[in-house]
């Protein structure tokens, strides 16, 4: 989690959130954020922006899956084939996605 500060002018400064905990499922996102930014003394001000990996809200959202259990499609094989990817992570991208945009 990083907090993104904008300053007078055209400067950004972004700041790393300490100490922000494993994510398990079912953890409120937006509690450990408020709490770890209060726990660190850090100032927050109108404008500034939180920015958060899309890994910790999958987490908490219990939106994982292990590789071993994916067995993967042939679309999945030719794509993987031309990315240099592991079929299984194509495949279970394709069962994300509406539509494949570029490879």
């Amino acid at each position: 989690c990083v907090l993104a500060s904008m300053t007078k002018g055209s400067s950004i400064t972004l700041e790393a959130v300490p100490d922000v905990p494993l994510i398990i499922p079912g953890a409120d996102i937006a509690e450990i954020i408020i709490t770890t930014v209060e726990d660190a003394d850090m100032i927050v001000v109108d404008g500034d922006i939180f920015v958060i990996a899309q890994k910790i809200i999958s987490k908490a959202e219990d939106r994982y899956v292990l590789l071993d259990t994916v067995t993967p499609s042939a679309q999945a094989m030719e794509l993987a084939s031309k990315a240099g990817k592991d079929p299984r992570l194509v495949e279970t991208i394709l069962l994300e996605s509406k539509e494949v945009v570029r490879c």
